[in-house]
């Protein structure tokens, strides 16, 4: 190129110096425009240190670019790596949260296996202790009758001794199917007469009796069942033979007949007035039985029981006549707070 151009070649001059040589050379032979010096103009020192510190510049940012991309890249890598392990570890609390469930219902199992086999040994033990109870109670009875029948026969023989030394024979057999003594009834002995409007009276007279004259209890039955008329005579002839002389069963089954529940007690007392030909003493006598009645019958054997059948007693006399007799029916007639309840569920 400097032989074609004719220009003096140095091969020391760089690719630039080369190039502003050409130019120029152009420029004075008027092939190129004076513009294009300023295009090669030499450059300065300093313009050489100041590109050169943009390039170092330049070259310093991008690597802190380069740097920050790096950095950027390893925290979001970090952070994923994090949640992974959250999630490992959300997922393992999770596994143990089912377990510890998994293992409290087994547990919760085996306590209701065991609460239930409990509860079946307890009303074993219960049936157990009931059908001892009721051995026990049987063998009581038996006993008892048996010495009844031995404290009997010891009266029949005293009797017996008294009729011969007197000369008077003036007495009736009644015959035990369990014992070869026959039960011997004077004819002074007055029986009750049995009363319908009454029935409680003669069964309470008629016991005292027995008790009296220690005739067997398995007895009693053969011989009360000829004072009975009207609807006990109707009741004692439906009953089974084998509980016709079940006197406790014969005497509960007349009364039922008879409807003598708590209320109809109640009644007999609040009603009961003085007759003319009574006496001050007869009449009180009468208003306290039928008053221990009415108790017994309700099983009132404490203060607290007797002050909450009063005051029940008084409320429901101020209620309408349906709704008091709807309370009075209820099982629980005598809880005042509970039939408090009722009545007002049943007014609101």
């Amino acid at each position: 190129m400097a032989n074609k151009l004719e220009l003096t070649a140095n091969n020391k001059r760089n690719k630039a110096q080369i190039l502003r040589v050409i130019v120029t050379h152009l420029v004075e032979n008027s092939e190129l425009g004076e513009e294009f010096l300023e295009e090669v103009k030499e450059e300065t020192s300093e313009q050489i240190a100041l590109r050169r510190l943009e390039l170092e510049v330049q070259v310093a940012y991008a690597k802190l670019e380069a740097r920050e991309k790096e950095c950027e890249f390893e925290r979001q890598q970090k952070i994923l790596e994090a949640e992974a392990q959250q999630r490992e570890i959300e997922a393992q609390n999770q596994q143990k949260i089912l377990e510890a469930e998994a293992q409290q219902r087994e547990l919760d199992a085996r306590r209701l296996e065991i609460e239930a086999k409990a509860s079946q040994l307890q009303l074993e033990i219960e049936a157990q202790n009931h059908s001892l109870v009721a051995q026990l109670q049987l063998e009581a009875t038996k006993k008892q009758q048996l010495e009844i029948q031995k404290q009997m026969a010891e009266a029949n023989n005293r009797l017996e001794s008294q009729r011969l030394a007197s000369g008077h024979g003036n007495t009736s057999n009644i015959h035990n199917s369990n014992d070869s003594n026959p039960i011997r009834i004077n004819k002074y002995t007055e029986l009750p007469k049995f009363n319908e409007e009454d029935p409680e009276v003669f069964f309470s007279h008629f016991s005292k009796i027995a008790v009296s004259m220690n005739w067997p209890m398995d007895q009693w039955v053969a011989i009360m069942q000829s004072q009975l008329k009207g609807r006990s005579q109707e009741v004692f002839a439906s009953l089974p033979d084998e509980n016709s002389f079940d006197y406790e069963l014969v005497k509960k089954s007349i009364l039922n007949a008879y409807q003598l529940n708590p209320e109809v007690h109640r009644q007999k007392f609040r009603n009961l007035k003085k007759a003319s030909e009574q006496t001050i003493a007869e009449f009180n006598r009468l208003k306290t039985n039928y008053c221990n009645r009415w108790l017994k019958s309700l099983y009132i054997t404490d203060y607290d029981a007797l002050k909450n059948l009063l005051i029940t007693e008084e409320v429901l006399s101020c209620l309408p006549d349906k709704l008091s007799t709807s309370m009075a029916e209820q099982k629980n007639s005598t809880d005042i707070y509970e039939l408090s309840k009722l009545a007002d569920e049943h007014e609101f």
